[in-house]
């Protein structure tokens, strides 16, 4: 395995379900995200499609004090990488930690943890929020996978 350095970024929108109380003060939200993502190996650029699914836990007055879900990111070699993601958030402190799982083709054994900043944007719709992604970190890869 070769450690790699790693940026990221992505942009994209989440659809929110109905919230439902949980907890005193307290609701969660089922969220499902698509977005594009450019994720950078030692400065080498590559294009991914992204898909997430997971809840966020929200408390009455807009701090996420947990969210947790799956992502899958599919290259243009149709290979994918599949990683978990919790973040939590206050008023202006946006944090977001992805950990690789599992992946195919040259994914395979991959591990590592990337972690960073979400940036909210307006939405148009009240179920539906768009942001934006920027992270950093390293990626354990097979020596065989790396160009």
């Amino acid at each position: 395995m070769i450690q790699k350095n790693v940026s990221f970024f992505a942009g994209g929108s989440a659809l929110w379900s109905e919230p439902v109380p949980v907890e005193h003060n307290v609701s969660l939200f089922v969220q499902e995200s698509k977005f594009t993502a450019i994720l950078s190996i030692d400065g080498e650029d590559i294009a991914l499609m992204c898909f997430m699914t997971g809840y966020d836990k929200i408390r009455d007055d807009g701090v996420v004090i947990d969210a947790k879900g799956h992502a899958a990111f599919v290259d243009s070699d149709g290979e994918m990488l599949r990683l978990t993601f919790r973040s939590c958030w206050g008023d202006d402190d946006y944090r977001i930690e992805f950990r690789l799982a599992s992946g195919t083709g040259k994914w395979t054994g991959a591990t590592g943890t990337i972690k960073g900043t979400l940036t909210l944007l307006s939405g148009i719709e009240d179920d539906k929020k768009f942001g934006a992604v920027e992270a950093e970190g390293a990626i354990n890869m097979a020596e065989q996978s790396i160009s």
